[in-house]
């Protein structure tokens, strides 16, 4: 069953401004690539008026007239003409410790100039839509982050995440909408720390994460550029990460598993919260700086045809020293006995792909 939205509000002058320097943006760093860049504006403008119809509807969504949602995106459209949308399927976050955003399947419908021009540059027909349905599921400060992300860093890093179309970031309402590919379609694996992974995913994982590191790694951007981004030392979600701790004894006292799992160590939470904290602020910062993916487990990548791997979720993302990420995804994507086997050569090769 298919679900349609209306938006009952259009752009405002900010975010008509927003766009076209983003046009423009596009148009001096893409050479040889101007309809590709108005094409993801149109998108941009896609994403804001389904975000406002997303926000003001929740889960009920209707078959209302779509006359200005169509007029607000068209109001962006230079290269091709987004006609019509469809909800296939709408995701919703429960809370905000397992997933901190809802996801929207959408087809999207051109014309005939359109559709021509899509297929000419490899635009989708079907894209989700990463969101908010309803209300915050955690501090505006991850969906800034993640926004600026994929808009300001993503498009100069070759590493593989999935493909974007568009991202506009509301600081008012916190709201915040990042049109990405449907990974479905290319059958990608999602997968998690119960399952195996191969030397060659583990190397795949790294070259990616060598990528984004090197692209950064002690440059005076850091400072500069990315100076809106936090550091282990504070800014984005660093004060709420010191204060987990009765979060974090309430799933372990709603859940036994967790508490037979800490049970061996002969540690309290705070304990071991408290030396996490002096370990993240001391020896995983004594090394070079750079910009990091900063949720480098198992559960934040995908694996795509052979051992070929990417990373999702930039929520978290930050500047510090690169061991921050290289040791997350070991700890997290293998077992003890593999670790400890293959630690040494696995940095090794991460190092060398720099």
């Amino acid at each position: 069953q298919s679900m349609r939205i209306v938006s009952s509000s259009g752009l405002s002058d900010e975010d008509i401004e927003r766009m076209l320097h983003d046009a423009e943006e596009y148009r001096d760093a893409d050479t040889g690539r101007r309809e590709l860049a108005e094409a993801r504006n149109t998108l941009d403008g896609l994403i804001y008026t389904t975000r406002r119809s997303l926000d003001e509807y929740g889960g009920n969504l209707s078959d209302q007239d779509r006359t200005y949602l169509k007029e607000s995106i068209q109001y962006a459209e230079q290269c091709m003409d987004l006609t019509d949308l469809e909800v296939v399927q709408a995701f919703y976050a429960a809370t905000g410790q397992a997933s901190t955003a809802d996801r929207v399947i959408l087809n999207l419908e051109y014309s005939k100039e359109g559709a021509s021009a899509a297929a000419a540059e490899g635009l989708p027909r079907r894209v989700v839509l990463k969101t908010m349905l309803v209300a915050p599921h955690a501090p505006a400060v991850m969906y800034e982050t993640e926004v600026r992300f994929y808009r300001e860093i993503k498009p100069h890093v070759p590493f593989e995440t999935p493909a974007y179309y568009g991202a506009l970031f509301d600081p008012d309402s916190g709201q915040f909408g990042i049109v990405l590919e449907d990974l479905a379609d290319r059958g990608v694996v999602f997968p998690n720390v119960t399952m195996p992974t191969s030397m060659g995913q583990i190397r795949s994982l790294l070259r990616n994460l060598a990528a984004l590191h090197a692209k950064y790694w002690e440059s005076p951007k850091l400072e500069s550029d990315f100076a809106w981004m936090a550091t282990p030392k504070g800014g984005g979600m660093e004060e709420l990460f010191k204060g987990l701790v009765p979060a974090i004894m309430g799933h372990v006292e709603a859940e036994s598993w967790r508490a037979e799992i800490l049970e061996p160590l002969g540690r309290s939470v705070p304990d071991l919260h408290e030396d996490m904290l002096k370990i993240a602020a001391g020896p995983l910062e004594h090394g070079p700086r750079t910009l990091l993916h900063g949720d480098t487990h198992l559960g934040n990548t995908y694996l795509t045809a052979g051992d070929e791997t990417g990373l999702l979720d930039f929520q978290l993302s930050l500047r510090g020293c690169y061991s921050r990420d290289l040791t997350y995804i070991l700890t997290t994507a293998l077992s003890v006995e593999e670790r400890r086997k293959h630690e040494r050569e696995l940095i090794e090769f991460y190092l060398s792909e720099l």
